[in-house]
């Protein structure tokens, strides 16, 4: 078979004076890799595939070889944040499931489309045709290790009637050390392939069966327990063991039903899908994403909690409610928030998405936050635009997409694309920004001032003599100031000097009151940052 060049990374995250390499792999035998870089100014790349940062921004590498091109974007100086990846790459992960190989995190997620717009498909929908895996080694910086596996890789003769890829999830054989992927289609086929590598690519494509039959059904997910592997699926709720010499067969005698534990959890929600398991300080959660009742909108990620993985389905009074980890129903155009969690560098991290700002339905973003653990097990999450660094530092840029509450909840569409009058200063592809209009609020958390803040920088457009109320809340207790945003029809960026608190803060924006009409008052929000 004929070989055609591959990169391992498509696209990955660089500080400025950073370096990283890039490997070429299945190269024609014998033939040399030319490399270039599509803007020197932004990142340099030598004749050995090291690409270096050099100022901010993105570059797109290029390789070439033996007639094969291959490109892999760089993106330079991007403070990370929620949602985790650069708006510039237009990687829409969701259903991420993290897991730790060798101190690196990797996440397992479905991949969605621009609006859900697939190409030669029928109509918008959620994901897409292939999955992509990406992982960090700081939970900062993000590398895109690109396609891991697509819909054309299944055999047809089980390809069965789906046309995308759902939720996936990965174990790791406690044996034999290979990676398993397990997944469906939005046809309610599951299927597993292997890799030796945790990033993929992804083969040896098996459907899923148990008692010879076929296994009809959506969002696979999988947990090794020992030399076990458990597999846990959604309509009954289950958990079973799959067949250590075959683990694409599930064995039927140890299958345990929990749905009427999840059932009687909580009278006001009720389960939807999207389970996954876990193991953390000897207690073994059953998580699942629930729905309120009188809604078809599952924003919220529920628990069980139990001392023992039982696989008899007499003993499934080990399990019990634990609550829930994140409740996503008033963030703006609420969907799913599918999940999980991982312990990593001494933290225990929740992966959920939300839905991507100035997109429509059916695309989604990758969020990280930490999970407090209290007594008994029970957890909680709080959803923070800092993400999993904790809070931003001084001078970090913060972008408006970033928002973490709103004053409008999930009927809130202040969240739009640049129009026809190009990008603001200092932004990236695929930028959003946020409109406030008076008495509208957005809010963001977490800002670290410390004492040497001596200010705030914006980049916002509003209309002329509108001012802009900013409030730094620390506990109970409130800092606000009033800015003078000016006017104008463009985008600018001004700084604005101020008496600051110490500390870390969650920041509000409202737009002040305006004798203006309210369709020509208003504030759009690009980007802030705290300066020194």
């Amino acid at each position: 078979m004929e070989k055609h060049l591959r990169l391992d990374k498509a696209a990955f995250m660089l500080d400025v004076g950073g370096s990283s390499p890039i490997r070429a792999r299945e190269a024609p035998e014998g033939s040399e890799i030319l490399w270039e870089s599509s803007n020197p100014a932004v990142a340099l790349v030598g004749a050995d595939g090291l690409v270096t940062g050099v100022s901010q921004g993105d570059a797109v590498i290029r390789a070439e070889a033996g007639g094969s091109v291959r490109e892999c974007t760089v993106s330079v100086g991007y403070e990370g944040q929620n949602p985790c990846l650069p708006p510039s790459w237009g990687l829409f992960i969701a259903d991420g499931e993290p897991h730790v190989f060798h101190g690196r995190v990797y996440v397992y997620g479905s991949r969605d489309c621009p609006n859900g717009f697939m190409a030669g498909a029928p109509k918008n929908d959620w994901c897409s045709d292939d999955y992509h895996v990406i992982w960090s080694d700081d939970l900062v910086h993000w590398t895109d290790a690109g396609r891991a596996v697509s819909i054309d890789c299944i055999p047809e003769e089980i390809r069965g009637t789906g046309t995308r890829l759902w939720a996936p999830d990965l174990f790791k054989g406690p044996v034999d050390g290979r990676y398993y992927l397990t997944f469906c289609t939005n046809g309610a086929d599951i299927y597993i392939a292997d890799a030796d590598n945790p990033a993929g690519p992804f083969g040896n494509i098996k459907k899923m069966t148990m008692a010879g039959a076929e296994v009809k059904c959506i969002d696979p997910a999988a947990l090794v327990d020992g030399d076990e592997v458990y597999i846990a699926l959604p309509f009954d709720f289950i958990i079973a063991r799959l067949d250590p010499g075959d683990y694409s067969r599930i064995l039927p005698e140890s299958k345990t039903v929990l749905r009427h534990v999840i059932d009687a959890a909580d009278p006001d929600y009720y389960p939807f899908e999207g389970p996954s398991l876990r193991k953390r300080g000897g207690l073994y959660y059953y998580i699942y994403i629930a729905s309120r009742k009188g809604e078809h909108v599952p924003t919220r990620m529920d628990y069980l909690i139990s001392e023992n993985l039982m696989t008899d389905r007499r003993e499934t009074d080990a399990w019990r409610y634990g609550g829930h980890f994140i409740e996503t129903r008033d963030f703006i155009r609420a969907g799913n928030v599918h999940g999980s969690f991982c312990e990593f560098g001494g933290e225990t991290y929740l992966s959920y998405h939300r839905m991507a700002p100035g997109y429509e339905r059916f695309t989604r973003m990758l969020n990280l936050d930490r999970l407090e653990f209290g007594p008994n097990g029970r957890a909680v999450c709080e959803r923070t635009s800092s993400g999993a660094k904790g809070a931003f530092r001084l001078g970090e840029t913060i972008q408006a997409a970033s928002a973490c509450a709103f004053s409008g909840g999930r009927d809130d569409d202040r969240f739009v694309l640049p129009g026809k009058d190009g990008p603001p200063p200092g932004c990236p592809p695929g930028y959003a920004y946020v409109r406030l209009e008076a008495g509208a609020w957005v809010s963001y958390k977490w800002a670290g001032l410390g004492e040497t803040a001596v200010g705030i920088e914006l980049c916002w457009r509003c209309a002329e003599d509108s001012k802009v109320a900013l409030t730094l809340i620390q506990g109970d207790a409130e800092y606000k100031y009033l800015v003078d945003a000016g006017g104008g029809a463009g985008f600018r960026t001004a700084r604005h000097p101020l008496e600051l608190p110490r500390g870390c803060c969650e920041v509000r924006f409202e737009l002040a009151p305006s004798p203006r009409p309210v369709e020509t008052a208003g504030f759009e929000l690009v980007w802030f940052r705290f300066i020194y």
